[in-house]
């Protein structure tokens, strides 16, 4: 008979120790393992929602998915608006129950909290300020506590203006019937426009002219406009212009449509541009630049314009339209086809370029309803022609650098320094708590 030694108590104890250890050195390293899993995420939760788009971390997607219930959501009181739309970077919501100076709050739908507001105007670009959002996702609340519904599918998606390089993506939509907004940090900004500049006339349209007619409008104005996108680009901007050369945007051999593919108002939204200035030069017994403003807009745009030009140019003499030194708003009365009464910016680059927002119609004076998007227009007139002091000011090649330097910058001032409408409610508590 074959037997084996078996190993002895004090043996057997031994290995069982030896196991038992190994046991729990794995079980420690487990734990010790999760235990760093959960602070990493809980140190990622605390991340801003841009740095971690910056990282690659997460998709925006995910980063921004809505936590409030649909349940929830159905159940919160309402307020219906009629329209939504973005003039330049502005979002407007437009409804005859909200009167025209309120608050609208924006319900982080992270952690449902209501943590910035903003002071909503009746002007086209004094509204909820999206480069001044916060990141994030957000339904749109009143000061009684109803959100702000809108009845049908609705989704815009925008870039804000670079500003340092970066840019962030703006997207609009209706979830459950609520007005959503959600913003994050953007790659990159190749497709859409921060400016569009307008150098006006062109090809068969020579514009207005100098008493001679040996200098035309149309050469100064592209002049012009080819500096200033010069400057523009080299503070950063993403910048196009309507026309390069001696052409006429949108004209055929049937005629000038600004609306057909190629036109002037059409490049402004296929690029989705933020802001049009429209480059011109006068005629008509005045003297002196002018800056044209949307009726619909407030001026601060075109006073800081001009305020920069009264540094190399004098402000008109023209009394008609007259708002303050070089700014004016020019108006006229119109009809839609179903009748009802509108005022409408004498401009058609401010009054079509700024679509909805703006009441823009197209040339046979129907509603422009084809994209709830318009940019925040301006239009400059440099000088009169006809005028010998002027004309020999604007035609000087030194003093074209100066003005189109003065306009670059009052356009980067306006972009980077206007106040905000913002209203940041966690100040606040924190003042009052102390």
């Amino acid at each position: 008979m074959n037997s084996k030694k078996r190993p002895s108590n004090k043996k057997r104890k031994k290995t069982y120790k030896k196991r038992n250890k190994k046991i729990r050195i794995i079980l420690y390293n487990l734990i010790i393992i999760v235990l760093f899993i959960i602070i990493v995420l809980l140190l990622l939760n605390t991340i801003v929602p841009a740095t971690r788009t910056s990282l690659s971390l997460y998709s925006p997607s995910s980063i921004y998915d809505i936590d409030v219930s649909d349940r929830k959501m159905e159940s919160f009181v309402k307020t219906t608006v009629s329209e939504i739309n973005t003039y330049g970077e502005t979002i407007n919501i437009t409804s005859e129950n909200l009167g025209s100076s309120y608050n609208i709050n924006l319900f982080d739908t992270t952690n449902e909290k209501v943590n910035y507001s903003f002071k909503m105007d009746e002007a086209a670009n004094a509204g909820i300020e999206t480069q001044d959002m916060p990141v994030g996702s957000f339904f749109l609340q009143l000061d009684d506590e109803s959100f702000i519904s809108y009845d049908d599918d609705f989704t815009l998606d925008f870039y804000t203006i670079t500003r340092d390089g970066k840019n962030n993506n703006i997207t609009v939509d209706v979830v459950n019937g609520l007005v959503h907004i959600t913003k994050y940090e953007a790659e990159d900004n190749d497709d859409e426009l921060d400016i569009m500049i307008d150098p006006g006339h062109g090809g068969t349209d020579g514009g207005s002219s100098s008493d001679d007619g040996t200098i035309l409008e149309k050469d100064l104005n592209l002049q012009a406009s080819i500096l200033l996108a010069d400057k523009l680009t080299d503070m950063g901007y993403n910048v196009g212009l309507t026309r390069e050369d001696d052409s006429q945007p949108g004209e055929t051999k049937d005629g000038i449509n600004a609306y057909q593919e190629g036109g002037r108002v059409t490049q402004v939204y296929d690029t989705e541009a933020k802001l049009v200035i429209s480059m011109h030069h006068n005629k008509g017994g005045a003297s002196g630049f002018e800056v044209y403003s949307s009726y619909y807009a407030n001026n601060d745009f075109a006073t800081l314009l001009a305020s920069y030009l009264s540094n190399v140019s004098t402000p008109s003499s023209k009394i008609t339209g007259y708002i303050s030194d070089g700014v004016y708003v020019e108006t006229y009365d119109d009809t839609t086809d179903d009748g009802a009464s509108i005022v409408q910016d004498y401009m058609y680059m401010i009054r079509e370029s700024g679509g909805i927002a703006t009441k823009s119609v197209n040339e046979e004076n129907v509603q422009n309803n084809l994209k709830p998007q318009g940019a925040e227009g301006v239009l400059i007139e440099l000088g009169y022609l006809d005028d010998a002091t002027d004309l020999a000011h604007v035609s000087d090649t030194t003093v074209m650098e100066q003005e189109t330097e003065q306009i670059a910058l009052a356009i980067d001032d306006y972009i980077n320094n206007t106040p905000s409408a913002l209203i940041d409610l966690t100040e606040q508590t924190t003042e009052e708590e102390e």
